[in-house]
């Protein structure tokens, strides 16, 4: 190992997990191409986004939908009652999030 290569990695390991986690996506995405999405995750994306600046959706932050999943108490993430089919919608909408994987 270089010189050079030896003292960024005694500095990165100074970074928290965190700062690491983004600077090892960083280089990855340097030497990595990004995979395109399939068509019809670009649409499904495209279609959300209109839904969403159009006011006819909103988001909901993953740990709020992630805490409702696993049976987390009401008192644990405060919010308004839901609605009848809410809850039905926010599954649907965590089942139907377009994921993205890059082979490495």
């Amino acid at each position: 190992m270089s010189t050079m290569l030896e003292d960024l990695t005694l500095q990165a390991m100074k970074l928290s997990p965190t700062e690491r986690t983004e600077l090892m996506e960083r280089l990855a995405d340097s030497v990595l191409p990004a995979l395109p999405f399939h068509p019809a995750w670009e649409a499904e994306m495209a279609l959300r986004v209109a839904e969403m600046e159009a006011g006819i959706t909103a988001s909901i932050p993953a740990e709020q939908v992630l805490a409702e999943l696993r049976g987390v108490s009401s008192e644990a993430i405060p919010r308004p009652p839901m609605k009848a089919g809410e809850a039905t919608q926010i599954v649907l909408n965590v089942a139907r999030a377009p994921v993205s994987i890059r082979a490495r």
